[in-house]
């Protein structure tokens, strides 16, 4: 019944994690890889149908998330094991998207960004939005692999 309305915008929401593989966070950034495709696919598929797929390429953005993620536990649960000289690179990956110290953007200044974007007559197949995300896709693009890994295992992949 909706795709006979011919009519329509689905907005799927990705993130930077998709390009920018953080230590500590390998299956969401796996799943956010996958939703890109997804949207990608999905655009195609129902275009026929009127309704435009808008992915939403998201950068940090002040939520939940960590403490949803952990079910109110502290990662230090973590630190008796195999994990415990890696504990300040795993605190330091988890305060990224929290922190305004990286440019962490409130959830409302984010949705002020990005909505009127997904209600325009012709919305784009990509937003932009959030902390450090039009840095992060830039980077991704031009920089190869090898140089995004080593940058992110100085910042994230510490020992005591």
């Amino acid at each position: 019944p909706v795709m006979d309305a011919r009519a329509g915008v689905v907005a799927v929401t990705g993130s930077v994690t998709a390009d920018a593989p953080l230590p500590w966070g390998a299956a969401y950034g796996a799943s956010k890889a996958a939703v890109r495709s997804l949207s990608r696919t999905l655009r195609l598929e129902l275009a026929p149908f009127g309704i435009s797929v808008v992915h939403l390429y998201t950068g940090a953005v002040q939520s939940r998330i960590v403490k949803n993620a952990l079910g109110g536990a502290s990662v230090d649960r973590f630190g008796d094991g195999p994990y415990a000289p890696y504990m300040p690179g795993m605190r330091a990956r988890l305060a990224v998207s929290q922190s305004s110290t990286y440019s962490s953007m409130p959830a409302r200044a984010y949705a002020r960004a990005v909505v009127p974007k997904l209600l325009a007559r012709r919305p784009p197949r990509e937003v932009v939005a959030g902390g450090q995300a039009r840095y992060i896709q830039v980077m991704s693009t031009l920089l190869p692999s090898w140089v995004i890994d080593s940058i992110l295992q100085r910042k994230f992949v510490k020992t005591n």
